[in-house]
């Protein structure tokens, strides 16, 4: 049986992202997730370094004819929380959208399904894909799926569903490690995804904790900040604001 591959264009692009959707962690952030990597080596410790692992092996390329932006609105589950605008993807003929193949196996793709609610899986044409780096079998029997927003569902951030910085951060800290795997210069990687995200707009909020000081609790926040300050119009970022935490 041929292999099967997911394509992460947003959030599955982060390791720690993977592993809290297949590894059986969950409701951990990064920080937390070293924190209790330090008590417990003998559990998280194990999987973290397979997650590293598995890094290193996944396959990163570009894809033709996928448009990536800010296309989602998470309102299923309602009640006193709020949810953000998040990454969704859809067929678009000229456009383009970079990212990592992961081989999963059907467990795996059962839990990726699970965690994907709202979006189709759908089989990507080999053909369309330009490895940028690291190498996938050319079997004929290989799939390669990713999960596409439904057109109906197509929505841009509003202010009751703005982008939010901590999934900004998520995403953008899979593509800087890639970046930092392949040593290429100036992040070029990290900010190809920032160019071809559509929908960046004034509905944008910082939710980070402790933003004075968000190095303590976010390694790469500097980079991240100074990527979003060179890649974004300021025009955008002026007019984030700061979630109040009471």
């Amino acid at each position: 049986m041929g292999k099967t591959y997911i394509f992460g264009y947003g959030s599955l692009v982060n390791n720690y992202s993977f592993l809290s959707s297949v590894g059986g962690i969950t409701g951990f952030n990064e920080t937390q997730m070293d924190s209790l990597e330090n008590v417990f080596c003998f559990g998280v410790s194990k999987r973290n370094g397979e997650s590293n692992n598995m890094k290193k092996e996944t396959v990163f390329c570009r894809i033709a004819d996928i448009q990536r932006g800010w296309y989602i609105h998470d309102i299923k589950r309602g009640g006193l929380a709020k949810y953000p605008t998040y990454l969704g993807a859809y067929e678009k003929f000229g456009s383009t959208c970079n990212g990592i193949l992961i081989e999963v196996d059907e467990e795996e793709l059962a839990c990726l399904v699970e965690r994907e609610k709202g979006y189709n899986k759908v089989q990507i044409d080999p053909k369309r894909i330009t490895i940028l780096h690291g190498s996938m079998p050319a079997a004929a029997d290989a799939k390669v799926y990713y999960f596409e927003v439904p057109h109906a569902a197509l929505c841009k951030p509003t202010s009751k569903h703005p982008i939010v910085q901590s999934y900004v951060d998520l995403c953008m800290k899979g593509f800087i490690q890639i970046d930092e795997i392949l040593g290429t210069s100036n992040y070029k990687h990290t900010r190809e995804f920032i160019q071809t995200t559509k929908c960046w707009n004034k509905h944008w909020v910082n939710d980070r904790l402790h933003p004075y000081r968000p190095f303590v609790f976010l390694n790469k926040s500097a980079i991240i900040n100074k990527i979003l300050s060179k890649t974004i119009p300021m025009h955008i970022l002026h007019n984030i604001q700061s979630v109040k935490h009471y």
